[in-house]
């Protein structure tokens, strides 16, 4: 499979419909909402997308919806329901102790922060605070590792790649 970070997880049944070849790559892009969803160019990815189809390999929606991404950068975890919390964390002891690592702060630096940098500059977030990105994109990544493990635990003889950005 090819686990997606570009798609959210409520496109899955889309993933699945464009790889069974009942909609066409025009309609994947519509449907999956593209223009609104991901800031980077669609056409980039549309070979990756039609080699998948052609040769029957599953994609796999990996990330975070953005109406429930929203929620936690502008309430922090506490503002996003449990059960839809549940969608994308289901160790939330594992996860909350995730944190207290020593290294976690090391990671913290070399990867989220210079993140906020990039993202600030390129004027993707806006005036967003660092809390608010810290606490979306550790949900974001959250949720991408939970699906991978779910297809993977469903899947134990396969085999997932993951089309992700560098942080």
């Amino acid at each position: 499979a090819v686990g997606l970070e570009q798609v959210q997880v409520q496109f899955q049944p889309i993933l699945d419909a464009y790889i069974n070849k009942e909609i066409s790559s025009d309609e994947l892009y519509t449907k999956v909402e593209w223009e609104k969803r991901w800031s980077w160019s669609y056409e980039n990815y549309l070979p990756i997308f039609e080699s998948c189809r052609e040769l029957n390999i599953p994609l796999i929606a990996l990330n975070v919806d953005t109406e429930d991404l929203k929620l936690v950068e502008s309430g922090g975890f506490p503002n996003l329901p449990r059960e839809q919390l549940q969608k994308y964390i289901s160790d939330p002891e594992g996860f909350a102790k995730f944190a207290t690592n020593p290294y976690y702060k090391t990671y913290v630096d070399y990867v989220i922060s210079p993140s906020y940098d990039f993202h600030r500059d390129m004027g993707i977030i806006g005036d967003m605070s660092f809390i608010s990105f810290f606490s979306g994109r550790i949900l974001w990544d959250e949720a991408m590792a939970n699906n991978a493990y779910k297809w993977n635990k469903k899947n134990e003889d396969g085999l997932m790649i993951g089309l992700v950005g560098a942080g």
